[in-house]
């Protein structure tokens, strides 16, 4: 991610799917939620099934 956000600059938005590495059910902040938000960029989830 650092190395995207240094070539094309800081997003807006980051769209992912629905995997274990971007959320939880338990709604713990993981490593990747975290750095997410301590940039200021909004984490959107695409609907099940529908990447």
């Amino acid at each position: 991610m650092d190395i995207a956000i240094k070539n094309f600059g800081i997003p807006k938005q980051l769209m992912t799917d629905h995997g274990t590495q971007f959320c939880t059910s338990e709604d713990k902040e993981y490593k990747y939620r975290k750095a997410l938000k301590e940039r200021g960029i909004e984490h959107i989830m695409s609907r099940v099934k529908h990447p």
